[in-house]
Formats: C-alpha cells, sequence, structure tokens
C-alpha cells in the first residue's frame, strides 16, 4: 500500500458538513488557537520520527469479573496505551446495576485503568439524575473521561465533546470523540430519556471544524470515533467518513479507525475507499464482558499516518492474572449481590405448581434453555407473573431477553438467577388488540427469521428465532387444548408485552401494524407508562411468599410486641422461620413490604395483611 501523508486537520472537513469542497488555498498548513484547560493531553509512545499511539477498547460490560484482568493486561503493554476506552453499556444492565443504580460498575471502571467511556444506549437504563451522578463519579479527580459528542444538552456538565491524546514530543495528536447513534430504531421516542441525539455524521463535521479553528497549536493528525450503534450504522459511517476525506483533500482519502460497540461479539470490518487509493476505515468492535481487548496501534511517521495495526487479546486465565487491587474492589461491590444469592425468588414446586406437569401428568422442569426455539416453562412463569400483577388478559415476552439458558432441576430461582436470565430492563406496557391479532403476531413470531439476521438451526430442524413469542402458562395450555374456532377472532383483550416489539424489536409485523393502529388513536400508553419485567415478577413471588407465611401464622402471631403493626424486624423474623432464609437480607424484607405497604409508612398494619391475603387466596 503506497503511504500517504496525513493532511492537517483542515482538510478533514468542509467548512459546512453538507459540502465536500475546499479551496485548494485551505491546503496550507494552519495554527491552532485557544486554551486546553478543557481537554486532557496524554502521551504515547516515540523513536524518533516514528510514533505510535496506543489505543486499547472494550465495550458493552454487563459483568464486572473480568475488569481485573484487564487491568493486569493494560499495565504490561509496552508501548504503553495512551487510551483505554470502553464504548457505550458501562452502567446498565446488570444484576448489580439493578440493586446500586451503576456505583459498583464505576468504582470497577476507574479502578481497572480505563481512561475513556461513551454512553452507550442502556445508560438511558437510569434516570437522569442517577446518571448525571455516576459521571460525576467517574470523572473526579481526573480519574475517567466520559466523551459525550452527541447529546450535549442536558449533559454537558457530567461529558466532554472530545479529548486528545498525542505523543510525547506532541508532533502528533489524535482526536477522541463519543458518538451515541441516531438510527431511528436505538430508542422508541428517538431521544436519550428526553435529551435530543445529534446527527452522527454532523457531529463529526462540527468537531472537525472545531478542532481545525479554536484547539492549541497542535496537528490534529486523526480523529478516532468512539461510536455506540449497530454495525451497519458504523459501516455507514466509515464509508461516509472516507468520502469526507476525499472530498476534502482533492481525491485522497486518509482512512481510519472506529472504535464501537452496541455488538456483543467480536467485529472487524474493514470498509474501502472505492477508489485506487486502497485506503481503508477499519470498524473495531472486541465483544461484550472485557472477555477480550482490541488493541489498536496508529503508527504515523514525520506525523504522517502510516498504517493501523488492530490485534485482539483474549483475557482469560491462561495469560492474565487478575490485578489483586482490582479485585478486591470488584468482589466488594458484588459482595451485595452475594447477600441476595440465596434469596430464593421463585419457587416452582409451590407456585404456579399446577402448570409445572404435561398433559399425562409428568412432572416439568423450570427451564429457559433453547428460548429462541421454542416456548418454555420460564418464559410461562415470567409471562403468568407479569399477567396475574398487571391484571391482563394474556402476556407474552419473546425469548431474545431470557439469556441464562438453563434447567433450574430444584425448582427455585434466586434473585441472582433471575435478573440473569432478565438483564436487561424489560418495559413492559398493556395494550388492547383483538384474539386474531394476537394469534398472528404468536404465529408470525414463530415461523419467521428476522430479516437480516443469522440464526442456527438444531439438529432436530428447528431455527432460533430472536422473536419467538412464549406466552403465559395459561394460554399456552389453552392453545393446545382448545380449537381456535371455538373463540371469537374479533374480541378484544388486554395484553401485556416488552413496548419494543411494538416499535420494531425483532420485527414481528403483525406486532408493528398494531403498533400504527395504536398511534392512529392514541391508543399507546405514555412514555414512562411502563414496569420493568424483574420488578413485576419479584412483586408476584413476594406476594406468593406471604400466603406462604399467611397459610401458617396469623396477624397476631407475627406481631410480636403486640403494637398493632409488624415491623421489619418482626417480618424478618417470620421469613427466617416459615421460607427458610437464615439471613433475611434488607433488601428482601424491604421488597415483602413494599408489595403490601398501601399507605408507604414501612410497616404492614392489619388491614393491609388482610388486604394481601385475600388476593392471594383467590
Amino acid at each position: 500500500m503506497m503511504k500517504r501523508r496525513l493532511p492537517p486537520i483542515s482538510l478533514l472537513h468542509p467548512t459546512r458538513w453538507q459540502r465536500f469542497s475546499l479551496n485548494q488555498s485551505s491546503q496550507s498548513k494552519i495554527h491552532l488557537r485557544s486554551s486546553t484547560q478543557s481537554f486532557h493531553t496524554t502521551t504515547a509512545s516515540t523513536h524518533n520520527n516514528q510514533v505510535t499511539v496506543r489505543l486499547v477498547s472494550i465495550n458493552d460490560v454487563y459483568d464486572l469479573s473480568n475488569l481485573p484482568k484487564l487491568a493486569t493486561f493494560v499495565r504490561s503493554l509496552n508501548p504503553k496505551a495512551s487510551a483505554v476506552t470502553l464504548n457505550g453499556d458501562f452502567l446498565s444492565p446488570s444484576a448489580l446495576s439493578s440493586i446500586d443504580n451503576g456505583r459498583g460498575h464505576v468504582a470497577a471502571i476507574r479502578a481497572a485503568g480505563i481512561t475513556h467511556v461513551s454512553l452507550g444506549n442502556h445508560e438511558a437504563d437510569l434516570q437522569i439524575s442517577d446518571l448525571k451522578d455516576r459521571l460525576n463519579e467517574l470523572g473526579g479527580r481526573g480519574s475517567v473521561t466520559v466523551l459525550n459528542s452527541n447529546i450535549l444538552s442536558g449533559l454537558s456538565r457530567q461529558s466532554r465533546e472530545m479529548d486528545i491524546v498525542s505523543s510525547e514530543c506532541k508532533s502528533v495528536s489524535v482526536a477522541l470523540i463519543g458518538l451515541m447513534s441516531d438510527e431511528s430504531d436505538m430508542f422508541r421516542d428517538g431521544t436519550f430519556r428526553g435529551l435530543n441525539i445529534a446527527n452522527v455524521k454532523e457531529t463529526y463535521a462540527e468537531i472537525s471544524d472545531k478542532l481545525n479553528n479554536n484547539m492549541p497549536e497542535n496537528n490534529i493528525s486523526c480523529i478516532v470515533p468512539l461510536t455506540h450503534q449497530s454495525l451497519q450504522g458504523d459501516l455507514n459511517l466509515a464509508k461516509w467518513m472516507l468520502e469526507f476525506q476525499s472530498q476534502s483533500n482533492s481525491g485522497t482519502p486518509i482512512g481510519g479507525v472506529i472504535l464501537g460497540g452496541h455488538e456483543h461479539v467480536k467485529i472487524h470490518e474493514f470498509v474501502p475507499d472505492g477508489g485506487s487509493n486502497e485506503q481503508t476505515i477499519q470498524v473495531v468492535k472486541s465483544g461484550m464482558n472485557a472477555q477480550r481487548a482490541a488493541i489498536v496501534d496508529l503508527q504515523f511517521e514525520n506525523s504522517t499516518l502510516q498504517s493501523v495495526n488492530v490485534a485482539f487479546e483474549e483475557l482469560d486465565d491462561s495469560h492474565h492474572q487478575p490485578c489483586p487491587i482490582v479485585k478486591t474492589i470488584v468482589e466488594k461491590r458484588l459482595a451485595a449481590l452475594d447477600e441476595m444469592k440465596d434469596f430464593t425468588v421463585i419457587d416452582a414446586n409451590t407456585m404456579l405448581a399446577e402448570y409445572f406437569v404435561d398433559s399425562s401428568e409428568n412432572p416439568l422442569p423450570l427451564s429457559s434453555e433453547l428460548s429462541r426455539f421454542q416456548q418454555t416453562t420460564v418464559g410461562g412463569f415470567f409471562c403468568s407473573a407479569v399477567k396475574q400483577e398487571v391484571v391482563a388478559d394474556v402476556c407474552v415476552i419473546n425469548g431474545a431477553p431470557m439469556l441464562a439458558a438453563k434447567t433450574y432441576e430444584d425448582g427455585f430461582m434466586s434473585y441472582q438467577q433471575l435478573t440473569s436470565e432478565l438483564p436487561f430492563p424489560l418495559k413492559i406496557i398493556v395494550v388492547k388488540m383483538t384474539r386474531k391479532q394476537l394469534r398472528d403476531a404468536i404465529e408470525y413470531s414463530r415461523e419467521n427469521v428476522e430479516e437480516g439476521k443469522s440464526a442456527r438451526v438444531l439438529e432436530d430442524g428447528r431455527v432460533e428465532r430472536r422473536g419467538y413469542l412464549h406466552t403465559d402458562f395459561e394460554y399456552w395450555r389453552q392453545s393446545l387444548t382448545c380449537d381456535s374456532n371455538e373463540l371469537d377472532d374479533n374480541e378484544v383483550i388486554s395484553v401485556a408485552l416488552p413496548r419494543n416489539l411494538l416499535k420494531g424489536f425483532c420485527k414481528i409485523k403483525p406486532l408493528m401494524d398494531l403498533n400504527k393502529e395504536l398511534e392512529a388513536t392514541n391508543a399507546l400508553p405514555n412514555d414512562d407508562d411502563y414496569i420493568k419485567a424483574v420488578d413485576i415478577i419479584v412483586r408476584f413471588c413476594c406476594k406468593d411468599r406471604w400466603s406462604t407465611i399467611g397459610s401458617q401464622l396469623s396477624f397476631e402471631d407475627l406481631d410480636l410486641n403486640r403494637d398493632g403493626v409488624l415491623s421489619s424486624d418482626e417480618i424478618r423474623e417470620a421469613i427466617k422461620l416459615i421460607l427458610g432464609e437464615e439471613e433475611a437480607t434488607v433488601e428482601l424484607v424491604n421488597s415483602m413490604i413494599e408489595v403490601i405497604d398501601t399507605n408507604a409508612d414501612g410497616q404492614i398494619d392489619e388491614q393491609e395483611w388482610n388486604q394481601i391475603l385475600s388476593r392471594t387466596r383467590k
């Protein structure tokens, strides 16, 4: 490949992003102005006129357990990394963040040596106030730079539009920017919790102009976007960047790299310029949970980009021992989960037990295995719990968000296992539809493969489908025993389901068509009118636990001090005595109280006790 000198930043962009032309006079070397106070500057390795700016990239960290190995790996590098980036989904979803709002993730990220993070779609799982707190904690004492280039309104104080890494002799400087996807299907309403997302390509061009006119006297040799969007979105951006560079530099693109997130598998794509220059933009994603890291070496000579070299390092036990300090921090944060790991949320031996037998009265195990291929009992339980709690006629949940693929031989599922089954904040809404619309949606989800998605095929011929709809036990059994002609197709029923299915997730056409009907009649629930599936399931199970307690003890038995209310200490004793929980955690006790504490005073009076027992005994 012929080496080409990288032009100064003035050639990387047009003055206006819509145009791809510059006057020949603009190709002269520029002088950048203003203060450096708004940006960090870190060093990269240099040797004479040869410079390597090394970047290490990971993305989508939901499980913290591999971050201690990442820390060991980063500290062993020679040359050292100028930046260690985490490209979105660094606070949520995870079992831990569901109870601490991302605090544990912040502590682990700071300790692991990660220098830069950019926003992912699941950072929007947190309330904006909680997100701001976490971003402030990340950036405390200059520990981690939060890059956020296209969601400035509302988060500008907690994040930076760009950051600069440069060689030790300052002959080469590289700008890092953070780009959140502007794809229409990334967020239901097209906003990041109500904050507008600016166009990705326009943002890239505007930052190029800002670097050219307002930064200090450095030659910004290239811009590296940290993105969180689909692979297709990154490929489109790469193609546009090459065209942008070519038109800005007399037909000569310079190439580069995009460090991406959102996909959970290793990706390394080369997007060529399509001409005779043989330049490419590489799209690099390392996969999820820091199972591997991408090492990206930007190699320059005399401030000229020579090559972009990418390698992947598997962060396994055979090569990388965990850093003891980071491991201690992670373990301390995960202790909150350890306290709850033995709290049995689901007991299929007593909860909905009548459905865990087949038509021949043979027992059915509690299992989520092959949830993208078939109806599972875990799917049936989740749907049944949601249906009862939200008082719907039917509930459906697709197989994609059920991730554990596990059989629970004893019929027990702990809180931690529940959040591992449903790590994403599945947002449940209730809508009206006809029985025919529901049946069409279920059949479509089980017969069609989502366009553009690969699908495994089992030896018995069953095909993987992300959208495979599971139903509640009652509907499941009814579909096996009843003739559909016996039911009124035009009967309007209430159906609980994940909100994103209506908006096109998994592309279940009957549900997408229903969404248009509901929008046309203003019948869609409001944006905030949802409940997370895990919360609903826990509420259902806690109510069932009250039924178990109430079947053996009276209110008077539990009211040990005879003050007419049940305190948290008295409820803790009941849980230990009846449910066999040796050490009932604060979280467990609070969950039990919250499901029936209608006046929110933190304790249970006899009226609340009678109300819950009357409901659970129906």
